[in-house]
């Protein structure tokens, strides 16, 4: 049997002027894994950090754009994910809320989902009921409805530390 390289990973590393230590190596990989939950990704850990500096129910637009942003570039929500979550933001400048102020986001999306399905049925009862209104209620809705799944999710993570993520709250 004929092994090639078995030193080239050391080889490269000493000639890159780095000095090898696999007794450093193990050690980091297991303080990394201590640090973390039993199951836990990189991901759900970066998730449980960044949540445990947000509360949904009491943020303002402002810290809420961050955090979309940092779920983002953390790689816990896609892009489209945090294009949907943005437009969260569009709406509550709509509503007139300061990017200072501090609300709670799920209230404010149940409200605008409330809103949204009395309009449907006042569209649906009146003489002649608009089509085209009909649909935009209902995908405006079901957009809603989808933030605000989202938001009850990163509650979740935030309430509570050390939760895998936000796969394991769905």
């Amino acid at each position: 049997m004929q092994i090639n390289n078995v030193l080239s990973g050391q080889q490269d590393a000493l000639a890159r002027g780095k000095r090898f230590d696999p007794a450093q190596t193990a050690l980091a990989g297991t303080a990394e894994s201590l640090a973390r939950p039993a199951g836990a990704t990189g991901s759900a850990v970066a998730v449980n950090q960044i949540m445990a500096d947000y509360d949904v129910h009491n943020i303002s637009p402002q810290k809420f754009s961050e955090m979309v942003q940092r779920l983002h570039d953390a790689g816990a929500i896609s892009d489209k994910e945090s294009r949907d979550l943005s437009l969260l933001r569009v709406d509550l400048d709509k509503a007139g809320i300061p990017p200072q102020q501090s609300l709670d986001l799920t209230a404010f999306c149940s409200g605008k989902i409330q809103s949204s399905q009395q309009q449907l049925q006042a569209n649906q009862a009146s003489a002649t009921p608009n089509p085209t209104l009909q649909q935009s209620l209902q995908q405006s809705s079901a957009s809603m409805q989808r933030r605000l799944d989202w938001l009850q999710k990163l509650a979740v993570v935030h309430s509570t530390p050390g939760t895998l993520g936000l796969d394991a709250t769905a």
